[in-house]
């Protein structure tokens, strides 16, 4: 991205990974490449990040630990492989619906999607880092939880989903793995993997979740 003062014209000129734009004053093109940074990405990922780690691995998508270059911030970089995609549309589907789902939900107890970045082999999801285990393997090491905090757990649990139907979005694949862990307390989380979520306000027939959670009536179904 270049500015240029065009003196025969008194503009500045943008040069936008190729493209030309022209402004009267530089002032006025600042304020319009502030909008288009609240909208737009403007620089490729590997400017923005650098991979640190491997820390996850699902059917069709590898998770980093991804530092940014200008802020040293942490994140958790879902990196898709566009093969992948192009070969089955299932995950080209999922992985659509996750991103939209994700940009339009703001909950506390929901992971945040920040940035979706495209490359010529990879689709990248910047998400929030989440350092702490999930729920499955929170009762692994602690065995019991304190009724205490199960109240507490189901409350926000209760709370988090009814803000997702209030918006007409279903989860479809809650479970103890989705479900990670945000502090050494046992009832603050935030849910993740929305990839089989749906949006409609129309009843939903299809079958589709997790072997072992699986509603029973969904299983019924499929005698």
């Amino acid at each position: 991205m270049i500015y240029e003062d065009i003196e025969s014209t008194c503009e500045y000129n943008i040069c936008l990974r190729g493209d030309n734009f022209y402004k009267e004053t530089l002032e006025s093109s600042d304020i319009w490449l502030e909008w288009l940074k609240k909208r737009y990405i403007l620089t490729t990922f590997e400017e923005d990040f650098i991979l640190i780690k491997e820390i996850g691995r699902g059917s069709s998508s590898i998770v980093y630990l991804a530092e940014s270059t200008e802020t040293h911030v942490q994140y958790a970089a879902k990196c898709v492989e566009k093969s992948l995609l192009r070969k089955d549309k299932n995950f080209l589907n999922n992985l659509i619906q996750e991103i939209k789902v994700l940009f339009y939900l703001e909950h506390p107890s929901i992971i945040k999607l920040f940035y979706v970045y495209e490359t010529s082999e990879y689709v990248y999801l910047i998400l929030e880092y989440l350092p702490h285990e999930d729920l499955y393997n929170r009762i692994l090491q602690k065995k019991i939880l304190s009724e205490e905090d199960c109240s507490r757990f189901a409350k926000n649990l209760l709370d988090v989903l009814d803000y997702m139907h209030s918006k007409h979005i279903v989860h479809r694949d809650l479970k103890l793995e989705n479900i990670i862990m945000t502090s050494d307390n046992d009832y603050n989380f935030k849910i993740v993997d929305f990839g089989l979520s749906y949006e409609s306000e129309e009843y939903q027939n299809e079958i589709c979740g997790s072997p072992g959670y699986i509603a029973p009536e969904i299983l019924r179904r499929c005698n």
